[in-house]
């Protein structure tokens, strides 16, 4: 019976992974093909600040829990696949792993990000649809952090270290993109139905 259910938990969670990386590997090919010339600066910078933000959060955390690193290893375990529960030993090429993945989604929200900003301009109802998937990506986000927290090494992956990340770097991109498209207030007050 045990044996059932963990099988049948593991099956839940791949399939759950399929399709978060489907959904987004779809989505990233389809802003590439939309993303001009002049949005690299911002998909870099924006990449920057939210990869390092959160970064620097995890190491916070690790630091202050007396054990620097240990985050970003057993997410990169989590990664790797594997779900046992395993030591509080901190493994190099597991960090490494999940830095260069973590870089790679801060790009992809880096490009969907800019794509938002820069088609606000012309269509101002994007900012609410935005807003929208960002919230029900953030919920199902910390849901699969749950799943996964009963899994492997659950003081690593409790929700209050994502949680604190994901503001962390919401905050930090959200006000470079705020600041930087002088316009973007008004066109979110516009896609909220504020203005007339």
């Amino acid at each position: 019976p045990e044996l059932a259910a963990v099988s049948m938990e593991t099956a839940i969670l791949n399939v759950l992974l399929f399709l978060i990386i489907a959904v987004a590997g779809f989505g990233i090919l389809a802003i590439f093909f939309m993303i001009v010339v002049e949005k690299t600066r911002d998909i870099g910078i924006l990449k920057s600040l939210g990869a390092t933000g959160v970064a620097v959060w995890f190491l916070l955390i690790d630091i202050v829990g007396g054990q620097p690193l240990f985050t970003p290893s057993a997410l990169g375990a989590v990664l790797a696949g594997d779900f046992s529960p395993g030591s509080s030993e901190v493994h190099l090429p597991w960090v490494i792993g999940y830095t260069a993945f973590h870089f790679a989604a801060f790009l992809a929200a880096g490009l969907i990000l800019s794509f938002v900003a820069h088609r606000a301009e012309q269509e101002p109802s994007i900012l609410a649809v935005f807003l929208i998937l960002f919230v029900v990506f953030e919920l199902g986000f910390y849901g699969l952090t749950a799943i996964l927290a009963e899994t492997r090494l659950p003081g690593a992956l409790a929700w209050y270290r994502v949680a604190g990340g994901n503001l962390v770097a919401a905050v930090l991109m959200g006000s470079y993109m705020w600041k930087g498209h002088r316009a973007l207030p008004a066109e979110f007050a516009d896609a909220l139905g504020a203005r007339e």
